[in-house]
């Protein structure tokens, strides 16, 4: 299943595709059935704030 991953913490992106295993596939919807999230890209922001502390997300997301 592809996701279309555009929108983060209000901020309009160009359109991403993401390709996800069928686990991952069943845990994004897994937690859009629990009301939390609205779609996938609130799920996706969620784990890249994790990943990628700071505020500025896109600043800090270094590996190292």
């Amino acid at each position: 299943m592809r996701y279309d991953i555009g929108q983060f913490q209000g901020a309009i992106m160009p359109p991403c595709n993401v390709v996800l295993t069928e686990h991952h596939q069943q845990v994004i919807a897994q937690l859009l059935e629990t009301g939390r999230y609205q779609n996938a890209s609130e799920i996706v922001g969620d784990a890249l704030r994790l990943i990628c502390p700071g505020r500025h997300h896109q600043d800090h997301c270094l590996y190292g």
